[in-house]
């Protein structure tokens, strides 16, 4: 099965294996272990314990912003 169809039909989707659940999270615990240490406080996106409410949270405290 092409991951595009040539000709521009829809590709059927499939649920990841678990094999594939496994190595996926593993890889994204490894770049967290490797990434999290480098990324600012202020850095908020699809990170752990950080999202749109942690951002909200912080620019609360501004001060002269509207």
């Amino acid at each position: 099965m092409e991951t595009f169809p040539r000709d521009g039909g829809v590709r059927q989707l499939s649920v990841p294996s678990l094999k594939d659940k496994v190595v996926q999270k593993t890889i994204t615990n490894i770049l967290e272990e490797i990434y999290e240490p480098v990324f600012l406080d202020s850095s908020h996106g699809f990170r752990r314990n950080s999202g749109a409410h942690t951002a909200l949270k912080q620019i609360k405290n501004w001060t002269g912003v509207k």
